[in-house]
């Protein structure tokens, strides 16, 4: 598939639609979210309420409660702002790590090139389930 059609699939515009509105949401949180997302109430009115009922003090609970009575909408909205800056700076810290070692590949050539390009090679051929429970297993330890 080319690229100019692969722009015109309505799967992507979709997607790219749904990821938007995510990302709208998510910084507008503190307006959007009918609550705040720490406050707990009479915990045992207002625990495990239904999704699309009113609570106590009147106001809809859009997904319901948790088990503190706190609005999963609100700790759903103030969540994706954490979890879209992770995502954000953990692409950035990727990119402007290649370009570091790219860079220096490229400038350097020669033996250091190898070096570098045969490092990265086995960074990415290692697979991240096996990394992720190295790091479990090495925080366990210490």
């Amino acid at each position: 598939m080319t690229p100019r059609r692969a722009l015109r699939d309505p799967r992507l515009a979709t997607g790219g639609a749904i990821l938007l509105l995510l990302a709208v949401a998510a910084l507008a949180a503190p307006w959007l979210a009918p609550q705040n997302p720490l406050a707990q109430h009479d915990i045992l009115r207002t625990r495990f309420l239904d999704p699309l009922t009113r609570g106590p003090d009147g106001a809809m609970r859009w997904l319901g409660t948790d088990q503190l009575g706190r609005d999963l909408l609100s700790r759903l909205l103030f969540g994706a702002r954490i979890s879209l800056s992770v995502g954000v700076m953990a692409a950035l810290l990727a990119a402007a790590l290649g370009v570091l070692v790219g860079g220096a590949a490229a400038l350097v050539r020669g033996r250091t090139e190898r070096v570098l390009m045969t490092l990265t090679d086995a960074a990415l051929a290692l697979p991240r389930l096996v990394l992720l429970l190295a790091l479990v297993a090495l925080t366990v330890v210490v």
